[in-house]
C-alpha cells in the first residue's frame, strides 16, 4: 500500500460541541473522545477513527483552554522517513 504523505491533521475550534455537530453531520462519521496525558489537561480532542490499511489520513478537532484559534487554523503532520529530504 502506498503511504499517505499527510499522516494526521488537527482543526482547532472554539466551540467543540458546535464543531462536533457540524463535522459529524457533514461526513456522517462519529467523533471519538481522545484520552489526553495527565500533563495536558487543558487540551480536548475528538478524532475520527482511521483505517490505516487505506490511503487516507486521520484527523481531530482540538480545543485548548485559553487559546483562541484564528480563522482557518489547521495543523498538518506529514509522513516521511527523513524530514531533511
Amino acid at each position: 500500500m502506498k503511504e499517505n504523505s499527510v499522516g494526521w491533521f488537527e482543526i482547532y475550534v472554539e466551540d467543540m460541541s458546535r464543531a462536533q455537530k457540524f463535522y459529524e453531520s457533514v461526513f456522517l462519521w462519529k467523533l471519538e473522545e481522545m484520552e489526553m496525558p495527565e500533563d495536558f489537561p487543558e487540551i480536548e480532542m475528538l478524532s475520527f477513527s482511521c483505517d490505516y490499511e487505506k490511503y487516507w489520513a486521520s484527523w481531530a478537532l482540538v480545543k485548548m483552554k485559553e487559546f483562541t484559534p484564528w480563522a482557518r487554523w489547521t495543523l498538518i503532520y506529514f509522513s516521511c522517513d527523513d524530514c531533511s529530504v
